[in-house]
């Protein structure tokens, strides 16, 4: 499976499973609903309402909750009518342990996907704003309907893989199609969730494109396009959105509210659950009631503390006999917990659990018992013992491959926890306290050491098994861990890294040359990234090193006269006018680096294509990777017609992918002969959905030869 494939996003009903457990006793919130609710009803309000809160306050939760009325999963409180079933159009959930959910251009392509699925008609612009020749009208037949929606999905999953930037995605499969869509007399509302919107942002203000920064480029789409947000309190959102509604959930004005819902969650849990049932059928109801508001009066009107401490009592804790010593806020009830977790455990802090939490408080996916293993340097029983002394505060999680499990931190407001230096209302040291630049550095350094160090050139790149170790982890996030880590030097060292090969030095099939060949440079981080077809995860990679290389640029012009230019110290490397003049030339680096990758493909043939696939100098997906960044489409039809040979199956994805791009040609591009080049390797169903786009081509002989070629190609199917 290539690199690009991976990144592709679960299908929207994967989010079944975490909505349930998101909402998992859910309780009140009627108040929350209620202020969503007036909202949505004044179609001239705001376009954005922020529902902000500290963390484990409940906004996923109320987020969660608000999906399951869209999708008729629970019933609305009675009343609310604008909560109705389908009263969201779309919806996303970010997480910063997760890195696909909080990569832009996977947003883009998940909303897009939701909104084709949901509105025929802006499928079908879609595909007109796309320069698709295929006509659509008002009387579209359900069989059309359904082929120009798959068509329009192919155009967005093509947008996706062939490495679009994040802005130019988001601009071409939303906001281009929903102007077009209310220009031409389209008036449903459009609502969109995104939650958690702060846990999007990078590590640093320069990481590169993000969620935030599509969200706040909005001004000119139509008004009924809008967006319920949720965030912590966080200024870098915040003033994003000076004229968005807010409902501040942990604001003091509100606290009676929470406190309401807390109690009355606490009551059912109380009552419900199996495990706590058993521990409280002892007591009277005056002691429940006390243990009730005891609870209530310490969680300070937040769920997840009162949620972590429920399950804490579940799992056998005796804090309902000592609720005179529950702690007060949920950083101190973390602090309590975790060193009766070391206590029971006997293992020291520092050399036992903080390895493991450390690594999984930065990781931007779940990761597994061997990874923590490999990044932590402890053995398997350690890794395997603290994991389960730490299940309160870890979430395993199954995976694909047998007896794989994945592990991540149970909670964001557990993470934050670890990064703050001081907790409680009296600001007491954290001893807890893990920084995160230093577990940034040991996933760096152990992927860094794999590949043979940056020093040696990384000689590990040049096998593929060491290459994608962990499944291609290390070649997606070590950018993000560089950055997060402040050793930006390091990845504007990594992106200049060249290796001298012989050959061409592109194909991993390639036999060892003489020395009679030549030689030429090859840069070793675009190579590897272009051997695990993932060009796009490149592109990113580079966007984040402008973006550091910008901030060394000072916002004040810089001195001419050298007399004011400091004599470099023990932590200057170079003068301030060199380091200005170094950053200058970075940028203007790696804007022609970006340049490059949008050109490059114009210089390959399409038999020269084929021919690297045929001899086994490249994969396919590699060279399908090239054929379609190629900007012209009679040379990207001629590409198509070369490469159909060598898909490896029919129906394959690769030829969905191909099959959209030849669609979105203009007529005279000649669409016409890469779809009868892909003929004969369609599937039934992807027979239908071209025969629905071709039905609409202007041109009255290329639309009859394309059909003839269908139709003969259609018996195979009866047969």
């Amino acid at each position: 499976m290539d690199m690009a494939k991976r990144r592709t996003p679960l299908p929207i009903p994967a989010y079944t499973t975490y909505l349930a457990e998101r909402t998992h006793n859910f309780t009140g919130r009627r108040w929350v609903f209620e202020a969503i609710h007036d909202w949505l009803s004044n179609p001239v309000g705001p376009r954005y309402f922020l529902l902000t809160g500290k963390p484990g306050s409940g906004k996923t939760a109320v987020a969660a909750r608000l999906t399951q009325f869209s999708r008729g999963k629970v019933s609305a409180p009675n009343g609310l009518t604008q909560l109705a079933v389908d009263f969201l159009s779309a919806f996303h959930f970010c997480s910063a342990g997760d890195g696909l959910s909080i990569d832009s251009r996977i947003f883009a392509q998940s909303l897009a996907l939701q909104l084709i699925k949901r509105y025929p008609a802006y499928a079908a612009t879609l595909i007109q704003s796309s320069d698709q020749p295929t006509q659509f009208n008002s009387s579209m037949s359900i069989g059309t309907v359904h082929g120009c929606a798959v068509v329009a999905a192919f155009i967005i999953n093509n947008l996706y893989l062939s490495g679009s930037r994040p802005q130019d995605m988001f601009n071409r499969a939303l906001v281009e199609p929903l102007t077009r869509l209310y220009a031409g007399g389209f008036q449903e509302p459009v609502t969109i969730l995104v939650d958690a919107l702060d846990e999007s942002l990078p590590p640093t203000p320069e990481s590169g494109s993000t969620i935030l920064d599509l969200l706040t480029k909005l001004q000119y789409l139509p008004s009924p396009v809008r967006f319920l947000l949720t965030t912590r309190p966080d200024s870098r959102v915040e003033l994003q959105f000076p004229e968005g509604h807010r409902l501040p959930l942990s604001a003091t004005e509100f606290a009676q509210h929470n406190d309401q819902d807390i109690g009355g969650y606490v009551r059912r849990r109380l009552k419900r659950d199996r495990l706590l049932a058993s521990q409280t059928k002892a007591l009277e109801p005056p002691q429940i009631t006390e243990a009730v508001q005891t609870i209530t009066r310490q969680a300070e009107g937040n769920f997840q503390y009162v949620t972590f401490l429920l399950n804490e009592i579940a799992r056998g804790k005796p804090w309902l006999e000592a609720l005179d010593k529950l702690p007060e806020g949920l950083e101190a009830l973390y602090h309590a917990s975790l060193q009766r977790v070391i206590t029971l455990g006997k293992k020291d802090w520092s050399t036992a659990y903080a390895p493991l939490m450390g690594v999984l408080s930065v990781a931007q996916d779940a990761l597994t018992r061997g990874q923590l293993q490999r990044i932590t340097g402890q053995s398997e029983r350690t890794v395997s013992e603290c994991l389960g002394d730490s299940q309160q505060f870890v979430e395993a999680r199954a995976a694909q491959g047998r007896g794989q499990e994945r592990y991540r931190l149970y909670h964001r407001s557990f993470i934050d926890f670890l990064r703050c230096p001081e907790v409680g209302k009296e600001r007491l040291h954290n001893r807890y306290y893990l920084p995160p630049e230093e577990w940034h550095s040991c996933i760096i350094d152990t992927y860094l050491t794999a590949w043979g160090s940056l020093e040696a050139g990384l000689p590990g790149l040049e096998d593929p098994e060491t290459r994608d170790l962990d499944g291609g982890y290390g070649l997606r996030y070590l950018a993000l861990h560089l950055d997060g880590a402040h050793r930006g030097e390091e990845l504007h060292r990594l992106l200049a890294l060249q290796r001298l090969v012989m050959g061409s030095g592109i194909s991993e099939h390639e036999p060892l040359p003489d020395e009679s060949h030549p030689r030429r440079w090859r840069p070793v981080w675009y190579t590897a990234h272009e051997h695990s077809g993932d060009i796009a995860g490149f592109a990113d990679d580079l966007e984040r090193a402008w973006r550091l290389a910008q901030k060394a640029v000072p916002s004040h012009p810089i001195t001419t006269d050298f007399a004011d230019c400091k004599a470099p110290g023990p932590d200057d490397s170079m003068l301030p006018t060199a380091k200005w003049g170094k950053a200058i030339g970075l940028q203007c680096r790696y804007a022609l680096m970006l340049a490059s990758l949008n050109s490059l493909a114009a210089n390959i043939s399409p038999v020269l294509l084929a021919a690297l696939v045929k001899y086994k100098r490249w994969k396919f997906p590699l060279a399908l990777t090239y054929a379609l960044q190629m900007p012209d489409g009679a040379q990207q039809a001629q590409a198509f017609t070369a490469l159909v040979e060598h898909v490896p199956a029919l129906g394959a994805p690769e030829i969905e992918r191909m099959l959209v791009a030849a669609l979105q040609m203009r007529d005279e591009q000649d669409p016409v002969s890469a779809l009868v080049a892909l003929a004969p390797r369609l599937s039934e169903q992807q027979w239908v959905q071209t025969l629905t786009a071709v039905q609409g081509m202007p041109d009255r002989y290329k639309r009859g030869w394309a059909l003839a070629h269908l139709v003969l190609f259609q018996r195979s199917f009866a047969t």
